[in-house]
């Protein structure tokens, strides 16, 4: 596990993309480019995030399918957001624009240490549902956004490496990252193989 001070990644697989948000909160997937509202389904957080980051990180159908807790944190909402079920393998992401926008996914809110961070499961063609640990089976739960709100009596606390959700396949996690982290480290690259608990960067 990456440790103290560290990020750690939240799962197996291949980065997908990775780079800081622009002014207006944009982030970039094979060539493509959509907005962080346009991502988490509202614009409340694209100040808390403008000059933030983001990495993808795409599971294939043979990895590990559990997802964890990039570092310690308290969650505090989810939100699940209805959409289609595009597969999300390399083709598919660099042909169809903004598909991790246009897929339906569930996405989590944590206030960490150092400030907050967020975590977009994205669902795809095959991935039967997506799994919480603490609210079972998420998706589907109808055509509708659905929040939930845990920032009273909940106190769902995380330490780095817990298990957060699984995919029933592969599919992609999004972690985003304020300003004020140091973020991603620089030598990390598009295509790069990358294992649950490896160090990502720092905080």
């Amino acid at each position: 596990m990456a440790g103290e001070g560290h990020i750690a990644s939240p799962a197996d697989g291949t980065i997908f993309g990775l780079g800081e948000l622009s002014s207006n909160a944009r982030l970039e997937a094979k060539g493509h480019k959509f907005s962080l509202a346009e991502l988490l389904g509202t614009e409340e957080y694209d100040q808390t995030y403008k000059d933030g980051e983001f990495l993808t990180i795409y599971l294939s159908p043979r990895d590990y399918h559990r997802v964890h807790c990039p570092m310690k944190g308290e969650l505090k909402q989810m939100t699940f957001i209805p959409g289609r079920l595009f597969s999300v393998n390399e083709s598919t992401t660099t042909s169809i624009p903004a598909v991790f926008a246009r897929n339906e996914r569930v996405i989590l809110h944590f206030k960490g240490e150092h400030g907050p961070f967020s975590m977009v499961l994205v669902g795809a063609m095959l991935v039967a549902s997506i799994e919480t640990t603490f609210a079972g089976v998420i998706t589907p739960v109808g055509q509708s956004i659905s929040h939930w709100n845990y920032h009273k009596g909940a106190h769902l606390k995380f330490e780095q490496g817990d298990e957060v959700g699984r995919f029933q396949y592969g599919s992609t996690v999004i972690t985003i990252l304020p300003s004020n982290t140091r973020g991603f480290a620089k030598n990390l690259k598009s295509e790069q193989s990358i294992r649950t608990g490896e160090t990502l960067g720092q905080f």
